[in-house]
């Protein structure tokens, strides 16, 4: 519990941290305005800027995740979706608090650059946020009383192909602009329909994963 207290803990902090550096940005590029779309085209070397910095917090996670499991090691990957579900909440609750955004769960957010936008309502990162916390704190339990099966091939195959498919919702309309227009042109565009029913599928795929794993510890410890 003292751990997951701590990571709790970085994962806010990380939280607001990155809502600030966002929050300094959107008073430079929006100033007098919380509206994110149509974006604002960053010079190339801000751009850079933004993109290793998200490649800076990913390997922040990572490393947390793999420091608090240096001898549990299957525990690493749930540390690491716990501290990342924790963050993204974080951060989305801190930018409300800073800047008034979002106004809505239903407004649009760049969610990540690379290797392309990523793009969604931001009511779609916070459920699979909410999914990872959830989920790996179960895991995290069942491991810790000696109940954790492991995940067969089947639940590691449907919970790739899951967090895949939802990557592939939220870069769906970036790829669609590309295709159609130009990669400049993103920048011009204001999203409206989000591809729900490819997330959702992608949702059902992952949450098939973590049930199918859980009833299977279920039943190795049970008979």
């Amino acid at each position: 519990m003292k751990r997951l207290t701590s990571l709790i803990i970085f994962g806010i902090s990380m939280g607001f941290v990155e809502s600030a550096v966002v929050a300094y940005l959107r008073y430079i590029a929006y100033p007098g305005t919380t509206s994110l779309f149509p974006l604002v085209l960053m010079p190339a070397n801000i751009l850079r800027i933004e993109v290793w910095r998200e490649v800076a917090t990913i390997a922040m996670l990572l490393s947390v995740s793999y420091l608090s499991a240096h001898i549990r090691r299957r525990k690493r990957l749930f540390y690491f979706l716990f501290i990342f579900g924790i963050w993204d909440i974080s951060y989305y609750f801190f930018l409300k608090v800073l800047i008034d955004w979002p106004t809505s769960p239903l407004n649009w957010d760049i969610l990540f650059l690379i290797p392309i936008p990523w793009m969604s309502p931001v009511l779609y990162p916070l459920v699979i946020s909410i999914i990872f916390i959830f989920s790996s704190i179960l895991f995290l339990r069942l491991i810790d009383k000696k109940q954790y099966a492991g995940m067969d091939k089947i639940s590691q195959s449907t919970g790739l192909a899951g967090l895949f498919i939802i990557f592939l919702s939220f870069i769906t309309i970036p790829v669609y602009v590309t295709l159609k227009y130009s990669i400049q042109d993103i920048f011009k565009y204001t999203p409206d329909k989000f591809p729900s029913g490819i997330y959702i599928i992608g949702i059902l795929l992952f949450i098939y994963s973590i049930v199918r794993t859980v009833i299977k510890s279920y039943m190795k410890n049970n008979g």
